[in-house]
Formats: structure tokens, C-alpha cells, sequence
């Protein structure tokens, strides 16, 4: 998706994706490998204000993406896939007490998935240890 040049072939392949991710033994390293293929920009939006976030729509067309909406655009994917829409998805801002940065997270039931250094699993021992989350959005309920 990311790679296309157009609006309307974005939205095929974001389409044939969320598709693949029905019947995927493994839909969620399969999400996390689909959007680290996407070239990474300084912040495009305000995580803190769910007023200010692009639509799915939007996001497909800007095609421009931070770690934050990259989330977002995880969490999209996932909520319009009928294997996933009923699941409790939900973004995290968390503050990691190591590094003093903060950081976003996709969580999918138990599953936490954020950068280490790519998108990948995170230990959620890790969270409410050095992982403090600051505010955390429900996404599909």
C-alpha cells in the first residue's frame, strides 16, 4: 500500500491486505510486517486529541505516517476486518520511565504490539513497570 502512487490503488491493497489478515495463521506479525514498510515522518497529527486524528481515509490518502499514526492506522486495519472488529483494541501513550520517552502501542486484547526498534511484540510484564501508561484510547466499543 504504502508504495503506490495513487489514492485509489492504496485503498485496493490496504483492501486485499485487511483480506489476507481473515484466514493468516499469524495476523499479528503479519500486521507488524505490512507497517514497517511504511516510511516513518516526524509526528502528522496530536495523539492526545481524538478530534485531530485522520480517518482511515485519510490516512490512506496522505500516506504519511509517525509512529503514532501508524497505530492508528494498525488499529484501523484490524477494526474493519471481521476476524478483529469485535476484539477490544485500543492505542496506548505510554511513558517509558528508562528512556523518558514517550511511545505508542497498539493493544489487541492482551497483545501489545509498539517500536523495538521495529513493530514487533512487547512484553506486557513491561507495562505498569517501566511502561506507564498516560492515557490509553478504546477503539472499537
Amino acid at each position: 500500500m504504502f508504495e503506490k502512487d495513487t489514492f485509489e490503488d492504496r485503498t485496493i491493497a490496504w483492501i486485499q491486505f485487511r483480506q489476507s489478515l481473515e484466514n493468516s495463521s499469524e495476523p499479528i506479525n503479519d500486521l507488524c510486517k505490512y507497517y514497517n514498510r511504511a516510511n516513518l515522518y516526524s509526528i502528522t497529527c496530536n495523539p492526545w486529541d481524538r478530534k485531530a486524528w485522520p480517518t482511515a481515509w485519510e490516512l490512506v490518502s496522505q500516506n504519511r505516517y509517525c509512529c503514532f499514526t501508524i497505530m492508528l492506522g494498525m488499529c484501523y486495519t484490524l477494526c474493519l476486518t471481521n476476524r478483529f472488529r469485535r476484539q477490544d483494541i485500543r492505542i496506548l501513550i505510554i511513558k517509558d520511565t528508562q528512556t523518558q520517552q514517550t511511545q505508542y502501542l497498539t493493544g489487541i486484547q492482551k497483545i501489545y504490539i509498539g517500536y523495538d526498534p521495529v513493530l514487533t511484540y512487547i512484553d506486557r510484564t513491561k507495562i505498569g513497570t517501566n511502561l506507564i501508561i498516560q492515557k490509553e484510547f478504546a477503539f472499537n466499543h
